[in-house]
């Protein structure tokens, strides 16, 4: 490899390294700022390192012995690598490698994106997280009248061939076309439509319940009833009920805070485009 070529690859590596860094205030460009910032343990050109990066940082390198994280030489090392990180961020700026290098360019956004929509949001009150599920109700009706598919394993390669047969089976595709890797059941699987009642009686509690929580078209992960093996899928669901938000409120809160997201990012952007001239060639791009 030439020297060129040696140095860029540095660079690069530095860079991905340290863009997520960059990106998250370890590395900002305060200009004009005289001496240390408040706040930074280093100045690296115009660049400070802050005291937060440097904590997290000898979190980091001491999180299988934290009691190492007072020892100045810890410490020391790990500021030491901050400012190589830094100067890599640097030199990788100036030489425009973010809009260059597409894979930077992409760990760059993705940990932008990250910040933008990662900022603390406070727990939504009960009501809210209600009219969110009432608005979304599809992943979180529950009972009705089911109709279902399943497959049923047993032996000591049980677990093996279940994976196979998830493996080949493609949305919307009849389980039995992945029947040879299964058993008969021990009891026939209820053509339906069914009550999750019926079902419970036919198949058990854990195959029922996990069936019941499906979404049509969906697949359960592998359910376990004593040493056999069960995967299901909810072809149609006629009716339900939405379920109380106490049953699903970890599921309805994780889907808020996704679209909540989403939502303050695409603010994000929106504001930056007003505030930032951006022209296009005319014609196709």
């Amino acid at each position: 490899m030439s020297d060129d070529a040696r140095g860029r690859a540095w660079l690069l590596v530095g860079a991905a390294l340290g863009v997520g860094l960059a990106v998250r205030g370890i590395v900002r460009s305060p200009r004009g700022t005289p001496g240390l910032p408040a706040g930074a343990v280093a100045l690296v050109g115009d660049s400070p390192i802050t005291r937060q990066a440097l904590d997290d940082a000898v979190a980091a390198d001491t999180e299988s012995d934290p009691e190492r994280q007072a020892d100045p030489e810890v410490r020391r090392h790990a500021l030491e690598r901050l400012v190589d990180q830094t100067l890599l961020v640097r030199a990788a700026l100036s030489l425009g490698l973010p809009t260059r290098d597409a894979k930077l360019r992409e760990d760059l956004a993705a940990a932008m994106r990250e910040t933008v929509a990662g900022e603390a949001v406070g727990q939504p009150p009960d009501d809210v997280l209600r009219a969110y599920e009432e608005a979304h109700a599809a992943p979180y009706l529950r009972g009705g009248l089911l109709r279902v598919e399943a497959l049923f394993f047993h032996g000591c390669d049980a677990r093996d061939r279940a994976r196979d047969a998830s493996e080949e089976l493609e949305p919307g595709q009849p389980m039995a076309s992945a029947g040879a890797h299964a058993d008969p059941p021990p009891v026939a699987v209820p053509a339906g439509p069914v009550s999750v009642a019926d079902l419970t009686r036919s198949l058990g509690p854990d195959v029922a319940h996990a069936i019941d929580a499906l979404e049509p078209g969906q697949l359960t992960e592998t359910v376990k009833v004593g040493d056999d093996l069960w995967i299901a899928r909810l072809v149609t669901r006629e009716g339900g009920r939405i379920a109380p938000l106490e049953e699903v409120r970890g599921s309805v809160l994780a889907a808020w805070r996704r679209d909540d997201d989403a939502r303050r990012l695409r603010g994000w952007l929106d504001q930056r485009r007003k505030e930032t001239r951006i022209v296009f060639r005319e014609g196709p791009p």
